[in-house]
C-alpha cells in the first residue's frame, strides 16, 4: 500500500519547509507520493525537482467565503492543467492578503514591536503573510490589549 501526504505547504505559502526540505522529509518518513498545496499560489510549481523516489503533485489550497452560511472555507486543487487561468483567479486573493499583512504590520509597529520590513521581504520571497506570520510568532514580545484590539 502506498502512503501518501496530499495537502502540504511550503514556504512559497504558510509552511515552514523549503520544497526540497519537504521531498527529503517525505522520503525519511517512507511516503511514495506528497502534494504541494501551497496557498492561492501556483508559484512553486516551479520549484518541484523530478524526484524518482517520491511522486510529486503540485496543487493548490485556495481560500473561499460561504456567504450563504457565512463559512470561510479552503478548497484544494490537483491536477490543474491551466495554471495560468488558476494564478489569474487567485491574484486577487494573494493581493488582498498582502495588503491584509502590510496592515498587521503597521499595527504591530504602532504598538511596539521592532519588526524589519527588509528582511520580512527577502524571506517572504513570494508570500510576504508567511514570513511575516513566521517572524512574529518567532517573537517572544507580549501582545498588549490595544493591539488585539486594531488587529480585529
Amino acid at each position: 500500500m502506498k502512503k501518501a501526504d496530499l495537502h502540504i505547504h511550503s514556504t512559497v505559502s504558510d509552511g515552514s519547509f523549503t520544497i526540497p526540505e519537504i521531498l527529503e522529509r517525505g522520503r525519511q518518513k517512507g511516503l511514495d507520493i506528497l502534494a504541494i498545496t501551497d496557498h492561492d499560489t501556483l508559484s512553486h510549481w516551479d520549484q518541484i525537482p523530478e524526484d524518482p523516489d517520491l511522486t510529486v503533485i503540485p496543487g493548490i489550497e485556495i481560500s473561499a467565503f460561504d456567504y450563504g452560511e457565512n463559512l470561510r472555507v479552503h478548497i484544494l486543487g490537483y491536477g490543474i492543467r491551466d495554471r495560468k487561468t488558476v494564478e489569474a483567479f487567485v491574484r486577487p486573493l494573494l493581493e488582498a492578503r498582502h495588503e491584509n499583512s502590510v496592515r498587521q504590520i503597521e499595527i504591530l509597529k504602532k504598538h511596539g514591536w521592532n519588526i524589519e520590513e527588509e528582511k520580512l521581504q527577502r524571506a517572504a520571497s513570494r508570500c510576504l503573510p508567511t514570513a511575516a506570520s513566521s517572524r512574529i510568532s518567532r517573537s517572544y514580545q507580549s501582545w498588549s490589549e490595544a493591539a488585539w484590539r486594531d488587529w480585529n
